[in-house]
């Protein structure tokens, strides 16, 4: 059944944008992490190549007895092509542009919460109003990276623990965190539980 509701059908997409911008938002950290990982581990290994280089063999052999001149300068080169495949594998990777495609995914979906949170709170929502908001909400979906569905769901997830936190925390503000992360995970097993043993006897 097509819901006919205005409100109702801009808080479904409000909702979906949530978890959306969830998403976009973990694979933001987690490319932006992978990318300044991987740019410092280039740029240490250069540094101690350029040590290597202007530096002499003999002032390593208090630490390397056996250090000759030749496995020096293999050691040299070794570090250099390292050097130069961190230096293909960053390019190769793009990580820097995939972190900032779903950054900007975020900003988006922000904007659109929040006119969709503007449009929801109106007297009088008009079918015209949902019609843009949908519109807009598709186009920046179609503008924005996949979302990997592992990815989507423990966004969600996410999203929910968060608000039951906030809900629990308006109530009893003075339950430290983990107890009711605690009693979130075992309302939820106990509940998945009476589900599955409902569903056995039905």
């Amino acid at each position: 059944m097509v819901e006919t509701n205005p409100k109702e059908q801009i808080k479904k997409l409000r909702k979906k944008s949530e978890v959306g911008r969830s998403a976009h938002g973990l694979l933001f950290k987690k490319y932006q992490s992978a990318s300044n990982i991987l740019h410092g581990l280039t740029l240490i290994s250069a540094s101690i190549v350029a040590i290597l280089t202007f530096a002499d063999y003999n002032d390593f052999l208090v630490l390397l007895k056996d250090l000759s001149s030749d496995m020096y300068d293999l050691s040299v080169g070794l570090t250099a092509s390292f050097v130069f495949l961190l230096t293909v594998f960053e390019e190769f990777l793009n990580l820097n542009k995939k972190a900032a495609s779903h950054e900007s995914a975020v900003k988006q979906l922000t904007t659109f919460i929040r006119l969709a949170d503007t449009a929801e709170k109106k007297e009088k929502v008009s079918q015209e109003d949902v019609d843009k908001l949908t519109t807009q909400y598709t186009l920046i979906n179609e503008n924005s990276p996949l979302i990997p569905d592992k990815t989507f769901l423990r966004s969600k997830q996410k999203l929910k623990r968060k608000k039951y936190l906030s809900e629990t925390l308006d109530s009893e503000p003075f339950v430290p965190l983990f107890i009711v992360n605690i009693f979130y995970i075992i309302k939820k097993s106990i509940n998945y539980l009476f589900e599955k043993n409902a569903n056995k006897k039905n």
